[in-house]
């Protein structure tokens, strides 16, 4: 009996091999294999996403964030993706990525600021889940250091492995005299397989 897949299709070689690359056995009960979740497969890579406002650097012809794809193309040297632009406020964006379907995983990553980490990073990313892009479930919180303190770009996030299609990272930075710039977002999972188990016997 097998166990750890979206839906119904037959199993192929691939997905035995993942099972053993990805398990350990249940000592307790020798015919049991529990799913280990790695987490080692970015489940965002060009994946499409929506923006709660548009960025600042869009109005400007020479930094367009071409087809909605400079956030998950798997490059954060560039910072075009997104940008705020003020003096005094706080801003919130709300950057939702679509995985294409309900997928395990329990570790994001964003990488904002470009590369000036004690300047244009964002303050703190909170995430939610959702399965229809309607309802959304709070996971976690991640908070940066003070900002002239903090010492590298990228903000990670762990929790409880989830299954979601839709993730939504709910960046915020009060802009005093410096912008948030946010260049990519990750989530890590494991591509076509979840956790569960797969019951042996022995022949």
């Amino acid at each position: 009996v097998f166990s750890g897949f979206n839906g119904s299709r037959k199993i192929e070689a691939e997905d035995v091999q993942n099972i053993l690359t990805n398990t350990t056995i249940n000592e307790e009960k020798p015919g049991i294999i529990l799913g280990k979740y790695t987490g080692t497969t970015n489940l965002a890579l060009n994946r499409p996403y929506t923006k709660s406002i548009p960025s600042y650097l869009e109005y400007y012809v020479w930094y367009p964030d071409t087809n909605n794809a400079l956030l998950t193309n798997g490059d954060y040297t560039n910072y075009t993706g997104w940008a705020s632009w003020g003096t005094n406020v706080t801003f919130i964006v709300d950057i939702v990525v679509d995985l294409g379907m309900s997928k395990e995983f329990s570790k994001v990553r964003c990488h904002t600021g470009a590369s000036w980490p004690t300047r244009y990073t964002a303050d703190k990313v909170e995430i939610y889940t959702s399965d229809d892009n309607i309802n959304f479930t709070f996971q976690e919180t991640g908070i940066a250091a003070p900002l002239y303190q903090r010492t590298s770009s990228w903000l990670d996030v762990e929790f409880t492995p989830v299954n979601a299609r839709y993730v939504k990272f709910k960046l915020s930075k009060k802009i005093i005299g410096d912008n948030l710039l946010v260049e990519e977002i990750e989530v890590y999972g494991t591509e076509g397989y979840t956790s569960g188990s797969v019951e042996t016997s022995c022949i």
